[in-house]
């Protein structure tokens, strides 16, 4: 099967999530956006974008945090391991990164 490049973005409304997944929105880490001044090479970049531990919970499949009594809900700040899940670019500028719910660390109620 040949990759198609069309596979790297995703439609955050549409994607469907199993297995004790979650969706985590993070910002784009670009080179316009970082640094006006020092051109970063690309493999800076996505080395940044995956280390980055934090996000907005965007979409939670129907069985994740099922022995936990307080879970986070949708729109809360959300950490999670460095280098967690895999991470996908979408049409909206967002970086999303599909993770585990068991690599979350920690996270932070909106309300």
């Amino acid at each position: 099967m040949k990759w198609n490049k069309d596979w790297d973005n995703i439609n955050p409304e549409t994607h469907k999530l199993l297995n004790g997944r979650i969706l985590v929105r993070m910002p784009a880490i670009t080179e316009e956006a970082y640094s006006k001044f020092v051109k970063l090479p690309e493999a800076e970049i996505k080395k940044m974008q995956r280390e980055m531990t934090k996000g907005e919970l965007v979409r939670c499949s129907q069985d994740a945090f099922p022995e936990n009594k307080e879970k986070p809900e949708i729109g809360d700040m959300v950490f999670f391991y460095p280098y967690a899940g895999n991470i996908y670019l979408a049409e909206d500028g967002y970086l999303y990164r599909n993770i585990s719910y068991k690599d979350l660390t920690g996270f932070e109620s909106i309300k």
